[in-house]
């Protein structure tokens, strides 16, 4: 479960990147920045769990 949470946390990192680097589409602004809080929900779910346990 620890390297699920800090494959999330580094998607979401890189989903932060692409927002700010790349020169995408109002649509694809939207599909990544959607990617990238889904990606820090689940990190931050399992986190949770993690600490929980």
């Amino acid at each position: 479960m620890f390297w699920l949470m800090l494959i999330f946390g580094v998607l979401s990192s890189l989903c932060v990147w692409a927002l700010q680097a790349l020169p995408l589409t109002s649509l694809g602004r939207g599909l990544v920045g959607a990617l990238g809080l889904v990606n820090a929900g689940l990190s931050t779910f399992l986190t949770w769990r993690l600490m929980r346990d």
